[in-house]
């Protein structure tokens, strides 16, 4: 998978869609049971935690992520391992890297 930079707006109800290719191929997501975005050593989300976030079910070839009513802090995260898990591969498979921007609401 390439790198795909996704921006999230705190306090935001955007949605950001990404699809992961393996050979140059669009990945049917139809078996994942759970993902994890991990963004540096102490800041992890997690499928199960944050169910309302992570959405592979509406489309098979794409996850559409939710974040901005997450406590995330303000900053980037570049290279965020994106990990995805199925009944075969219950540790995880690693699918490459995000660059995760998180802007603050500025609402006047």
């Amino acid at each position: 998978m390439s790198t795909q930079r996704i921006t999230v707006y705190k306090g935001r109800d955007n949605t950001e869609s990404i699809e992961f290719l393996d050979g140059g191929t669009v990945q049917n997501l139809s078996d994942i049971t759970r993902v994890k975005l991990i963004l540096n050593a102490s800041t992890t989300i997690d499928s199960d935690d944050s169910p309302s976030a992570f959405d592979w079910t509406s489309d098979d070839t794409q996850l559409d992520l939710t974040l901005g009513g997450l406590a995330l802090t303000v900053g980037s995260y570049e290279d965020t391992e994106s990990v995805m898990y199925d009944a075969v591969n219950t540790s995880g498979v690693h699918w490459g890297t995000i660059d995760l921007i998180v802007k603050a609401n500025y609402e006047s």
